[in-house]
């Protein structure tokens, strides 16, 4: 699979899937691959990092809904964590 670690970590290419996901306003890529980047060990701050890049590329649409989408799963998928 794409996803599995080679040069890049599993944690690096799914902070890159979620950036893509952002950028490209696709909810359920967004939902997936911060469960993805939750399950790889990534931070909060480290998915925000990638989503800001997103935004940067993607305007400001992209960071209202990078945001809130993430915002909202994040707190779906770390609550079945606990």
């Amino acid at each position: 699979s794409c996803f599995e670690a080679g040069k890049l970590s599993q944690k690096e290419k799914q902070l890159i899937a979620l950036a893509v996901s952002v950028h490209g306003h696709d909810e359920y890529c967004i939902v997936y691959h911060t469960n993805g980047c939750v399950d790889a060990g990534c931070t909060e701050e480290e998915m925000m990092e990638a989503i800001g890049v997103a935004a940067a590329l993607g305007g400001g649409s992209a960071m209202s809904q990078g945001v809130i989408v993430w915002q909202n799963a994040l707190e779906d998928f770390t609550k079945t964590l606990q």
